[in-house]
């Protein structure tokens, strides 16, 4: 989930503004802004969307809606169904036994693996000279610019060689099952503003073509639904870290 994303507030698209609102710079301080705008998003119950070029609109507005019991009961079901008979199907592995073959293929095993916690270490090393600048009182900003480039770096490589892992993985009887789940949630959640669904089933979420919308609707709803918002995940992080005041700075 590297990049910025973005920002979508009420509908309307803030993408004009995204760098001021969004991209994290030295001496911004943690939005709070956010963190209420996603509370009161998630009190709402639905997150306003807007798309682009969908079903042959310019701009569509979509409202990815909360989960109730009923949805989590039907996405449930629906990972036992697909599970249940796919475990029996000599043609699919778990993700374990799948491991294993990408492991004795070279494909993906200990190095990789290894890899994603050299940068992940390198990443905490990166956060402790950040905390030691920061005792200090004063620190060099080209200094701090330089490390939160590094850091933000070594986030993207660890989020490329997850979402490789994941890809690689995406056959397993359990990713199977899963995608069965969300897309259960998914043609239940989302919907137009007057409430009717945009996809009645899953055959016609399946159906759908424009797969690049439906990618993004995933995402965000994903977000959504862990009650939080992907401009938050993504970027609050660095925020946190390299937040700080101007003043404190040495050029």
């Amino acid at each position: 989930m590297g990049g910025v994303s973005p920002l979508i507030i009420n509908g309307e698209d803030m993408e004009e503004n995204k760098v001021a609102e969004i991209e994290p710079k030295l001496g911004d301080t943690i939005p709070e802004s956010w963190l209420k705008e996603a509370e009161s998003i998630v009190k709402q119950g639905y997150k306003p969307i807007r798309v682009k070029e969908f079903r042959g609109k310019d701009e569509t507005e979509l409202y990815i809606h909360n989960l109730n019991a009923g949805v989590e009961g039907l996405a449930t079901d629906a990972y036992g169904r697909v599970f249940n008979r796919l475990i029996k199907e000599p043609d699919y592995m778990t993700k374990n036994q799948l491991e294993d073959v990408l492991k004795s293929k070279n494909i993906w095993g200990e190095k990789e693996e290894k890899l994603i916690e050299q940068y992940k270490e390198e990443m905490r090393e990166i956060e402790f000279q950040v905390a030691k600048m920061r005792q200090k009182g004063k620190y060099n900003k080209d200094s701090m610019i330089r490390l939160r480039e590094s850091w933000t770096k070594h986030r993207g490589l660890v989020n490329e060689l997850l979402s490789k892992k994941s890809s690689l993985l995406s056959n397993s009887v359990e990713s199977r099952a899963e995608e069965e789940e969300v897309k259960v949630k998914l043609s239940h959640c989302v919907k137009y503003p007057d409430g009717t669904r945009v996809w009645n089933s899953i055959e016609e979420l399946n159906q759908e073509t424009d797969r690049l919308n439906l990618v993004k609707l995933l995402s965000e709803a994903i977000y959504f639904w862990s009650g939080l918002t992907q401009e938050i995940i993504n970027d609050l992080p660095v925020k946190i870290l390299f937040g700080g005041e101007e003043e404190k700075s040495e050029n």
